[in-house]
């Protein structure tokens, strides 16, 4: 059976009909395609809602009239973090000759620029300061890092210069090392993820309203994700002090349990020492041999039964300040008898 299907799917193919003699119908052969030859794929990075908040928003900055995003040529009533940092950066000095780059100080605002740079930078940064301010955020300068705040949220940001590798011979060898290159950046980080602005077919002056777009949708992001996390916090911290609470109980309930233990246990041994004072009494009495003495004895031993009773716990001055349940008494030195 096995090879006659063999049989049969070798008969079936082409090459097998010519052999056998079978007709073999032919192909029809495809037509000339004019269209595109290629196809790009794309990875979606962010949902259609998202894509139209941001152009939404973008719309809706460029539009607003009332706040200027366009650079001028000169600084006009600076704001005053552009007027510190530009006495700073004047008067600083080039930190690394070969790159040629000015840095600001650690209590102004971050900008890492070439001299020549320097007025386009504070123009730059002076603008957007304005137009940040205008929607509602600040800045900060904490720790030598500047950071723009959104919607409660820290975002390190710094104006930089980047800098191009260029090969350089040297006595001996040629080696590498970097120089400015003039083209400005606008760094962002978030959530340990950096987002740069840079001169490119355009320039950087012609980004401000993207990058403000970015700092406020990801800024409402963070905070809904962080009102998210802390409620998780709090929710957990709930558990938590449930679960602790529960604890709580449990331990106290059996540490009463304990107490009950050891007051029943206490009780049970006061009427056994009342019941051999009872029993000893009636045997000495019995047996004629009960004494003054004897009673005395007796009586000693009623009087300890109603000490340790938990129900009576009766004085007893040389019992005073003896622990009753472990039976100890703390012991004292006597340093001047010793003398």
């Amino acid at each position: 059976m096995v090879f006659t299907d063999i049989w049969q799917c070798l008969e079936s193919t082409p090459k097998a009909k010519v052999q056998f003699g079978k007709k073999v119908l032919k192909r029809r052969k495809l037509g000339e395609f004019d269209g595109d030859q290629s196809v790009t794929l794309c990875l979606r990075e962010e949902s259609d809602l998202t894509k139209t908040s941001r152009t939404e928003l973008l719309r809706q900055i460029e539009a607003d009239e009332s706040m200027n995003l366009q650079v001028p040529e000169k600084l006009s009533n600076p704001d005053k973090l552009i007027i510190s940092v530009r006495e700073d950066l004047f008067k600083s000095k080039v930190w690394n000759k070969n790159e040629g780059i000015v840095y600001s100080s650690k209590g102004e605002l971050d900008i890492k620029v070439s001299p020549k740079n320097i007025s386009r930078a504070l123009r730059i940064m002076d603008t957007l300061i304005k137009a940040l301010r205008h929607r509602g955020h600040d800045l900060k300068i904490d720790n030598g890092h500047t950071y723009v705040i959104i919607n409660g949220e820290k975002f390190p940001i710094c104006c930089r210069e980047k800098l191009s590798s260029v090969k350089i011979k040297g006595t001996y060898s040629e080696y590498t090392d970097f120089q400015a290159s003039g083209i400005l950046s606008l760094r962002i980080e978030a959530n340990y993820n950096t987002r740069e602005w840079v001169d490119g077919k355009s320039p950087l002056e012609e980004k401000l309203a993207t990058l403000i777009v970015y700092l406020e949708m990801k800024g409402k992001q963070m905070r809904e994700e962080r009102i998210e996390r802390e409620k998780r916090w709090e929710e957990l911290r709930e558990q938590e002090r449930k679960v602790k609470e529960i604890q709580e109980r449990k331990e106290k309930e059996l540490e009463y349990f304990k107490e009950l233990f050891r007051k029943a246990k206490r009780h049970d041994n006061a009427e056994k020492l009342r019941r051999y004072a009872q029993e000893l009494e009636q045997n000495l009495t019995t047996r004629n041999i009960l004494t003054d003495e004897l009673r005395d004895k007796i009586d000693w031993i009623r009087k300890k039964a109603d000490w340790y009773d938990p129900f009576i716990e009766a004085e007893d001055e040389l019992m005073r300040g003896i622990d009753r349940e472990e039976l100890k008494m703390e012991k004292r030195t006597f340093y001047w008898l010793n003398k």
